[in-house]
């Protein structure tokens, strides 16, 4: 019995290694996405892979305010990159709103104390697109007193 159950050990150990690997297939939506080293904002992170696309615009005023509305491309699914800036955005300082998911669009909208944020991630033909919008807060500071 012992030499039985030694010959087979190798096996079982080889087989309980590889049940807890985890896949790295590029299509598993369920994988987590790593942020850019360089993004153009930088407490907006981009994922690694993403790239701007050309009609991005931004408005970076001396008195640190700023105005971005930016477009990105790639091609990670669109429900792991909501997921992402989910994870992320509050990492940097930003506190979610409100999230709402319309088929292949989900829109996500997060704030600082002088900041509004809006990521919207749709699902496209080819690539996902995420549209960052970043625009100075209009909530009114409470006057001084």
């Amino acid at each position: 019995m012992h030499r039985t159950f030694f010959r087979y050990l190798p096996f079982a150990l080889l087989a309980a290694g590889l049940a807890g690997c985890r896949t790295t297939d590029p299509a598993d939506p369920m994988q987590g996405l790593i942020p850019s080293p360089v993004s153009p904002i930088s407490d907006v992170p981009i994922p690694a892979g993403f790239r701007m696309a050309n009609d991005s615009q931004t408005y970076l005023a001396p008195n640190q305010l700023r105005i971005a509305h930016h477009h990105y491309k790639g091609g990670d699914d669109f429900l792991s990159v909501a997921r992402f800036y989910r994870e992320q955005l509050p990492l940097k300082g930003w506190t979610l709103l409100s999230q709402q998911q319309n088929g292949g669009i989900v829109i996500l909208a997060f704030s600082k104390p002088t900041e509004d944020l809006t990521v919207t991630v749709s699902e496209g033909t080819l690539d996902t697109h995420v549209y960052v919008k970043l625009d100075p807060s209009n909530r009114n500071p409470a006057p001084p007193r």
